[in-house]
């Protein structure tokens, strides 16, 4: 069971991570929001191309 909470709280911090660095997109470099949000540079691209 905690397991299984642990997963969860993981899933929706990277899901938080992504929805901030997608909204970073527009102001800062992507080494910058690399930083803040802890996501790889290949997940920053990824998202730069959605949000077109």
């Amino acid at each position: 069971m905690q397991k299984k909470l642990l997963q969860e709280f993981q899933a929706q911090e990277a899901d938080r991570n992504r929805e901030i660095a997608e909204s970073l997109l527009d102001i800062l470099d992507v080494e910058t929001i690399c930083q803040k949000t802890g996501l790889t540079k290949v997940e920053i691209e990824a998202l730069r191309g959605y949000s077109k």
